[in-house]
């Protein structure tokens, strides 16, 4: 809950597989009968990616498994103006 609309974020691509426990990660969900994907702003909490909101629907979690679940960067800086 640490981030509102209008709040700009960097992520680090690259630092995709070294997130650890509490880092903020941006994450795919794949939809394979869809054939189509979401992107997340994700809390990581090793195995799962945990949302800090609110909102009930939300809160569900989503189990990182590299294949249906991909942490496709980490946050390394945010700020607002």
């Amino acid at each position: 809950m640490g981030y509102m609309p209008g709040d700009y974020i960097l992520v680090d691509t690259n630092a995709a597989d070294r997130a650890r426990q509490g880092d903020a990660v941006i994450a795919q969900i794949y939809d394979n009968s869809a054939g189509s994907a979401t992107t997340l702003l994700r809390r990581f909490e090793p195995p799962v990616l945990v949302a800090a909101s609110m909102e009930p629907d939300e809160r569900r979690v989503h189990i990182v498994d590299g294949t249906n679940v991909i942490i496709r960067g980490k946050v390394v800086a945010s700020w607002r103006t």
